[in-house]
């Protein structure tokens, strides 16, 4: 039997690619060098906009990619998801912007992760196996050659200097994926059982908006006791 070599990572990615939901959007594709893509969707949180009165033959409103998000701030949800399965996450804070002189923050992937909020799922998914790639995430082996996987994620304010809005509760988004894909080379499923093909791992991740800051009450606090022994003395 002809030994097959292993693919590459461009190669894999295509293949993760047509594995996926079909999405034929311009920034779906990895370009060149692999610079994924990845997809925001709004999960909750949704505000009905009114609809306007249009003259007949006037096209409906744009409701798909780049549209404004119109949301309410207490259910408000929303999903960063890739084709790529990841191994680890970090959420932007305001100590790791990195702030320059003239207000602006270092780009994500060149900022310090240890000061950011970090988001890791099992152990067991740590790294990531290929079967194309030949690629094995042995757990026994630390230095073993398996993929790692890091999405790092930014919500900024609309002003000029971008403040890091912090909060958010971040937690990952377990899927099914094909075995053909993403099983240990070393370790090959066995397609004449009754196992399943599919293996569970880590594909999006989902923020959650903060929880609420009740505001400062100028009311002083009412202490029933000392009531209740007003009440006694007269």
């Amino acid at each position: 039997m002809k030994d097959v070599q292993p693919i590459s990572l461009q190669d894999f990615y295509l293949l993760c690619e047509k594995s996926g939901p079909p999405d034929t959007s311009p920034n779906s594709s990895a370009s060149e060098g692999l610079v994924v893509k990845i997809k925001m969707s709004l999960e909750n949180g949704s505000f009905s906009m009114p609809s306007e009165d249009k003259n007949s033959g006037v096209p409906p409103d744009d409701t798909g990619a780049g549209t404004k998000w119109f949301v309410k701030g207490g259910s408000f949800r929303f999903r960063v998801s890739s084709v790529f399965a990841i191994t680890e996450s970090y959420i932007e804070t305001e100590e790791s912007s990195q702030r320059q002189p003239d207000g602006t923050t270092t780009l994500l992937g060149q900022q310090n992760a240890s000061k950011m909020l970090e988001l890791k799922p099992a152990p067991s998914q740590s790294k990531l196996s290929s079967m194309p790639m030949k690629l094995s995430a042995d757990m026994t082996n630390p230095d073993g050659d398996g993929i790692t996987s890091k999405m790092c994620v930014a919500i900024e304010d609309v002003d000029e200097k971008g403040l890091a809005i912090e909060g958010f509760k971040p937690s990952f988004v377990i899927k099914n994926m094909p075995l053909t894909l993403w099983a240990d080379p070393n370790h090959p499923p066995d397609r004449l059982t009754q196992e399943k093909g599919t293996t569970d791992l880590p594909m999006a991740v989902i923020l959650s908006a903060p929880d609420p800051v009740l505001a400062v009450s100028k009311v002083p606090q009412f202490n029933a006791t000392d009531m209740a022994k007003l009440c006694v003395g007269e």
